[in-house]
């Protein structure tokens, strides 16, 4: 009876601890679930924090944008009145451009109508120069025709010369 009950208690505490090894079980797989939304819930944690800081960059950054335009509207105002200013002078400059512009169109019309005038002076003395050119080398063959005559006329001159100064020579010998 005593080894009956050592038996019972025995099945009792191997019950009992197959219901622990259970129950253990069980509580390792909830604390890894448990840990597992830990680490979920720190992710998003840092994930929070991170958005925060990028919000915080976000609203520096407008602010800043905010203030640059602010700056730049300032600006654009003070400016406007400069910006008449400005316009007028450049109107006038323009305006004394263009007359500028009339004026040396004017003077280059003028000039170029000089260049023409030059022009037909210097077709007309081209012409009169290859005339001349023209004449000179006629001139020249003229010139050489008669002095070919000249010379041929010397000699005939002379031979008539010495021939009547040898028949002389000889009827006085």
């Amino acid at each position: 009876m005593m080894l009956s009950r050592y038996g019972d208690k025995c099945k009792e505490i191997e019950d009992c601890l197959r219901d622990r090894e259970h129950d253990n079980n069980e509580l390792r797989k909830q604390n890894r679930s448990l840990k597992d939304m830990l680490d979920q819930e720190r992710q998003k944690q840092v994930q929070r924090e991170q958005n925060d800081i990028q919000l915080e960059e976000e609203r520096f950054k407008r602010k800043t944008a905010e203030r640059e335009l602010e700056n730049l509207r300032q600006e654009l105002l003070n400016s406007r009145g400069d910006n008449a200013a400005e316009v007028e002078r450049l109107k006038r400059a323009i305006d004394d451009l263009k007359y500028q512009n009339e004026e040396q169109l004017r003077l280059m019309n003028a000039k170029d109508e000089e260049v023409r005038f030059l022009h037909k002076d210097l077709q007309a003395w081209k012409e009169v120069c290859d005339k001349s050119a023209d004449e000179t080398s006629e001139l020249k063959a003229i010139i050489a025709d008669i002095e070919d005559k000249n010379r041929r006329l010397s000699e005939k001159l002379n031979e008539v010369i010495y021939n009547k100064a040898s028949a002389y020579k000889a009827k006085t010998l």
